[in-house]
């Protein structure tokens, strides 16, 4: 594939912090079983094992297939609730919302971004060979990306500073360009995707492998259900019935409605945020080539294969305080490519992305809550690090943080539920787009 020579760079506003180390111990181990209090019913032998995993995004998905592609012991039953049918990314009220994402740079770095920056690069290092190990029945082609030298934070200017160049050359790349931004930054390794037949590809995947795939409105879950001692035992399902099992609930924007405790109280976990996205599919009067993703801070454009101009802002805006209005979105696209302004709105709609305040995502077991994980806050890199983050979230439920080497571990404590909250969130000028 032509994912493997990617650059990819992301942001993170804090690095480590200051994290809660936590441990597990492997799904498979009798010490493990031993702990389970009144549930020991669930884990009596290893044929009644079951994991029930919690949303069938890219996220969910992704685990789901890991655990079934490595799992040493056949009785393991993975099981996937999703209540929608559809993989359209809006229908799902994702905001990875365009019928061709693409795997890109990522901005807005400063010099303590090292947990994320990781996992992306890890992700972007398994890239190649998690697209060809679910059988992505797509097209991967590549799509250059350019960037406002300006825009990119002091960090980012040393560390992309070889790549600058003038509106002119850039011009000569993309005619459609703003002539009044005098420098830019060109990327020319991005890739793009269709991310419905990635979905699409996830699923059959994932059922290849052997995952029960329950999806439709009957496997909708509506919240998590709990034993005497307050350990996690199972999901009740919207028709109240009751399905028992490990759980992981990986479920995107829709993850703060089941972190609840046995009390209905959230759990002590950090702060997930949801940002609106506001996305525009445009038609141009005349035809026009826009041969690059253009990305600003404040929105990006590019080309669908129909023609069409898709236009979006970076997901900035906080709900319900901030809603991002069209004008807002085609205001800031043609700051970038000014013709935009003259073109036709042929739909929009908006999307959520779900982020943490310091921009980690939460990988690992809730405290004082066995057999409960989450995956979730993956922001706008979500896509680019499914690949790492279902490797360290897999490996922790069947081997435990003993079993997982000391780099994976770190990154673990790092993106731990339970690490400590950050009060502060990153301004507009310095988080990651």
């Amino acid at each position: 594939m032509y994912i493997s020579h990617l650059l990819l760079v992301a942001t993170l506003i804090s690095g480590y912090g200051a994290c809660n180390a936590f441990h597990t111990t492997p799904l498979y181990s009798k010490s493990h079983l031993s702990v389970r209090g009144s549930t020991t019913e669930l884990y009596a032998s290893t044929n009644d094992q079951n994991i029930l995993i919690v949303g069938g995004g890219v996220a969910g998905l992704s685990i789901a297939h890991y655990l079934k592609k490595n799992v040493s012991n056949n009785n393991l039953k993975v099981t996937l609730l999703e209540k929608e049918v559809s993989v359209n990314c809006r229908d799902r009220g994702s905001a990875s919302v365009n019928s061709y994402c693409t795997i890109t740079p990522k901005f807005g770095a400063n010099k303590s971004s090292k947990t994320l920056n990781k996992i992306i690069d890890e992700g972007q290092s398994m890239y190649s060979d998690w697209i060809s190990e679910i059988a992505y029945d797509g097209d991967v082609e590549t799509q250059g990306v350019v960037v406002p030298f300006s825009t990119l934070t002091e960090f980012d200017k040393e560390k992309f500073g070889d790549r600058k160049i003038s509106v002119d050359e850039i011009r000569k790349i993309e005619p459609l360009l703003n002539e009044n931004i005098e420098e830019w930054v060109y990327f020319e390794e991005g890739v793009k995707y269709n991310a419905q037949i990635l979905l699409n590809s996830l699923r059959a995947a994932c059922e290849k492998k052997g995952v029960v795939m329950n999806i439709g409105e009957k496997w909708d879950v509506e919240c998590l259900t709990f034993d005497d001692d307050g350990d996690c035992r199972g999901v009740k399902l919207a028709d109240g019935d009751e399905l028992l099992g490990t759980v992981v609930v990986a479920n995107g924007n829709s993850c703060k409605t089941l972190m609840k405790d046995k009390s209905g109280k959230d759990f002590d976990i950090v702060s997930i945020t949801a940002l609106e996205a506001q996305v525009l599919t445009m038609k141009p009067k005349k035809s026009v080539s826009l041969n690059t993703r253009v990305v600003g801070a404040d929105s990006f454009v590019l080309q669908n294969p129909d023609g069409t101009i898709f236009v979006g802002d970076s997901g900035q805006f906080e709900l319900p305080d901030n809603i991002a209005s069209v004008d807002a979105c085609l205001a800031e696209a043609a700051t970038l490519v000014p013709v935009v302004a003259d073109w036709d709105v042929e739909e929009s709609y908006v999307a959520i992305r779900a982020v943490t305040n310091d921009e980690k995502p939460i990988l690992g077991e809730i405290t004082n809550c066995n057999n409960l994980y989450v995956a979730g806050g993956l922001g706008s890199c979500g896509t680019t690090t499914v690949p790492k983050c279902a490797q360290l979230l897999g490996s922790l439920i069947l081997d435990g943080m003993d079993g997982l080497d000391d780099a994976d571990r770190r990154l673990l404590d790092a993106c731990s539920p339970t690490r400590e909250d950050q009060d502060n969130k990153p301004d507009r000028a310095t988080r990651m787009f």
